[in-house]
């Protein structure tokens, strides 16, 4: 009886032992996941970054690319003209010409004076 007695108590001993050390290794284990779970996160915010980053690049290239072609110098570039009066207002209408005035002709390459001696207004079509 009295070796019964000794061996429950080794075995409780020995239960406890373990646990004791349980116990000490239950905080470095978790901190370990807890560092896991970080670095998961961390490559998961790289990743997300990354591709954010590269969706901005592409839509500015292309953006830039409508800005560079709807430039008003590839307008001129492509053979058209564009109208200045004296004070430098684009001349969008002939309505906005007087007979004798001297305006500006801005081309690709360069600009010429001329002097309107003739206005011939469309009619509106309907």
């Amino acid at each position: 009886m009295l070796q019964g007695s000794r061996r429950l108590f080794n075995d409780a001993r020995q239960q406890i032992e373990q646990l004791k050390l349980r116990l000490q290794l239950a905080p470095s284990k978790g901190l370990s996941q807890a560092v896991r779970h970080l670095e998961r996160l961390g490559n998961d915010l790289q990743q997300r970054t990354t591709s954010a980053l590269q969706f901005h690049k592409q839509r500015l290239a292309v953006l830039g690319n409508a800005l560079q072609i709807s430039h008003p110098k590839r307008v001129l570039e492509r053979g058209y003209m564009m109208g200045v009066d004296g004070d430098g207002n684009v001349i969008s209408s002939v309505s906005k010409l007087s007979k004798g005035q001297t305006v500006s002709l801005q081309f690709a390459d360069g600009e010429a004076d001329a002097n309107i001696d003739n206005i011939r207004q469309h009619e509106e079509e309907t």
